[in-house]
């Protein structure tokens, strides 16, 4: 098997709205959402707000999206269930229309000196014909991969690092309705769901 090891680099969850109204914004209780953490830094704009804690942890609201991000490398020490019931409520915005969670990762490849002429081999079949056609020689490629699982949309990108033997990963899990999970503990069983789906199907592909 080509994966030595998969690890996290961040994770983060986004909500859209059908717009943000921003006199509904309470800047002392979102700014107050993460007490335990030293005082935030805030960057505020007519039509954007941005706060980050000294942890790392992060929010912004702007173009109709809520963002909360957590750079925590495991996802059982991620902020994100205990902080998005409290930023939600002090956003002050009802009008949701759609919400997903997103998941970066690094995989490092066992036997595998370019993982972009890996990624190359393993996805594209035909690639004398895709070299005929463009009138080039292919040396890597990066990926897209949509696909729906019961009530949610995954759409899982692939590319090469900087390193030889690393590829990176992102998944995205779009929903385009349902209703937002904001508890606590609730929230911390689907973000450990998915990601652990996108662990097994990272598997799966380079099995």
């Amino acid at each position: 098997m080509p994966i030595e090891n998969i690890r996290l680099q961040g994770s983060n969850i986004i909500i859209v709205y059908r717009k943000l109204d921003f006199r509904s914004v309470s800047l002392d209780e979102l700014t107050g959402a993460f007490p335990e953490a030293p005082e935030p830094v805030v960057a505020k704009f007519p039509d954007v707000l941005f706060v980050q804690y000294s942890n790392g942890v992060s929010f912004q609201l702007a173009d109709r999206r809520l963002r909360l991000n957590d750079p925590s490398a495991d996802l059982s020490r991620s902020r994100l269930p205990n902080m998005l019931g409290p930023i939600v409520a002090a956003a002050g915005q009802t009008d949701l229309v759609a919400y997903g969670y997103n998941y970066d990762v690094v995989l490092g490849l066992s036997g595998v000196d370019d993982s972009g002429a890996f990624l190359l081999e393993k996805f594209l079949r035909e690639r004398s014909q895709v070299e005929g056609d463009l009138d080039g020689s292919l040396s890597r490629i990066k990926l897209e991969l949509i696909y729906d699982v019961e009530d949610s949309r995954y759409s899982l990108r692939l590319e090469p690092a900087n390193s030889d033997n690393v590829l990176r990963a992102h998944l995205n899990v779009h929903y385009a309705r349902g209703e937002l999970i904001t508890d606590e503990d609730s929230l911390a069983q689907r973000l450990s769901h998915h990601y652990d789906s996108l662990c097994h199907s990272l598997n799966q592909l380079f099995s």
